[in-house]
C-alpha cells in the first residue's frame, strides 16, 4: 500500500473539516489552535554520489489550490478504494479455510 496516497486523502478530508469549522466558528487569535492544512508542490533534485549537509526537502514551487486538491483527491481516492477491495478479498481468502472447516 502506498501510504503517501492514503495520507494525502486523510489529510485532505481533515483540511475540509478544519476549513469549514474555522469559517463557521470564529475564535480570537490567542485561543484558536486549529490546524491550517495546506499542500505544496515541491521539486527535489539529486545527484548521484553526493550528500547534502543538513536537511534538504526540495524547493517549494507553489501551493496547490482547491481545484488541484479536489482533482487529486478524486484521482487517488479511486486507487485507495480499489486497494481496499483487493485487501478485503485477500483477507476473505486467508480466512476461508478456518470458517469452512466444519
Amino acid at each position: 500500500m502506498d501510504t503517501g496516497i492514503r495520507d494525502f486523502c486523510v489529510k485532505y478530508n481533515d483540511k475540509l473539516k478544519n476549513d469549514k469549522d474555522i469559517k463557521e466558528n470564529q475564535l480570537d487569535f490567542f485561543s484558536d489552535y486549529r490546524d491550517r492544512i495546506s499542500f505544496n508542490l515541491n521539486m527535489y533534485v539529486s545527484c548521484p554520489n553526493t550528500m547534502w549537509m543538513g536537511l534538504y526537502n526540495g524547493q517549494n514551487l507553489f501551493r496547490l489550490d482547491d481545484e488541484d486538491l479536489e482533482y487529486l483527491h478524486k484521482k487517488y481516492s479511486k486507487k485507495i478504494e480499489a486497494e481496499m477491495e483487493q485487501n478485503i478479498a485477500k483477507i476473505r481468502v486467508d480466512y476461508k479455510d478456518s470458517l469452512n472447516g466444519l
